[in-house]
């Protein structure tokens, strides 16, 4: 496998995905599927949270940690749901990380356009 496909599948959470069960990895990668939910992601993330923010502050974080902490669990969980061999190793660190996501994409915009 190539670096940038272990990049995308790890998140930068290690090789979590590398030691789930082959069958679930889809081969060849797929980036476009990613692509879509990555734009749809940071398009909701500006039009709720970023878009009529004048600061960044502890309120605007903390919604923006959830918005993505459940926007990833809804993936992991449904996941949990009905794949036999998901399991809390994967999704822990997922939802996690939606939270993380969102905080640095809100910081980074609003860095640049608040100046």
């Amino acid at each position: 496998e190539d670096g940038i496909r272990d990049l995308v599948r790890s998140r930068g959470l290690g090789d979590v995905y590398k030691r789930q069960p082959k069958e679930f990895l889809a081969t060849p990668y797929r980036p476009i599927y990613a692509v879509i939910f990555y734009t749809l992601f940071t398009f909701t993330l500006w039009y709720i949270f970023i878009r009529g923010a004048n600061t960044i502050d502890r309120d605007l974080l903390i919604k923006v940690f959830l918005f993505g902490m459940t926007s990833y669990a809804t993936f992991a969980l449904t996941n949990m749901a009905v794949i036999a061999d998901w399991n809390l190793k994967v999704t822990i660190p997922d939802t996690l990380w939606g939270g993380i996501l969102s905080v640095i994409v809100t910081v980074v915009t609003l860095k640049i356009t608040l100046g």
